[in-house]
């Protein structure tokens, strides 16, 4: 019995130091090195921020002028370079921008006055009449609607010769019925494209 009394001490005192020996360990060896690694980066970006202000000031100092390049910047008119550009004789046709006075007016060019055969045809091409509109001879004076159906009919008088035409018909070899309507009637001459709306006369 002591025997075994002593191995299971030995056994809780193992399981005892054991995390011990692990946690001191931690704490002595691996946690200081964090520490140290945190405080080296901590200075330097201190460092970074005490380095910009420096660094401004340098670069306003490089952009200030010195002696030498402000007495190269000279702000005294020149006088004879002045006088130079004046006598420098402008050789345009156009007006000199550096004398004073009005501006010269264009030359006038003058049309030459038209001869006798120039003004003949003139004077003919405006006395020809422009030939008068052809019209269509037809005369509408009513319609007819077939019952049961829309077809409708116009009731045309050519003279004294009376025609009854459809929508699309062709009457007298020539004039082309192209819509009927109650107050008038479309017609086509088919010979030359004119179309004509003849309206409703009462006869």
């Amino acid at each position: 019995m002591p025997t075994a009394t002593s191995q299971r001490i030995k056994l809780i005192a193992i399981l005892v130091l054991v995390p011990l020996s692990i946690w001191f360990a931690y704490r002595n060896i691996i946690a200081p090195g964090e520490s140290t690694v945190a405080a080296s980066q901590a200075p330097s970006e201190g460092a970074l921020q005490s380095t910009a202000p420096a660094r401004n000031a340098r670069n306003r100092q490089d952009r200030s002028l010195n002696p030498s390049e402000m007495a190269a910047m000279d702000p005294t008119l020149q006088l004879e370079l002045l006088q130079q550009s004046r006598e420098v004789e402008y050789e345009g046709s156009s007006r000199n921008i550096f004398e004073y006075g009005a501006v010269p007016a264009a030359p006038q060019t003058t049309q030459p006055a038209p001869n006798a055969a120039q003004q003949s045809a003139t004077d003919a091409a405006a006395a020809v009449p422009s030939a008068p509109k052809a019209s269509i001879p037809l005369k509408f004076f009513g319609t007819s609607t077939r019952s049961g159906t829309l077809i409708k009919k116009a009731f045309l008088l050519n003279g004294d010769e009376v025609i009854i035409a459809e929508e699309g018909e062709i009457v007298d070899k020539r004039y082309k019925v192209i819509r009927i309507g109650i107050n008038s009637v479309e017609i086509e001459d088919t010979t030359n494209g004119l179309r004509e709306e003849i309206p409703y006369q009462e006869q």
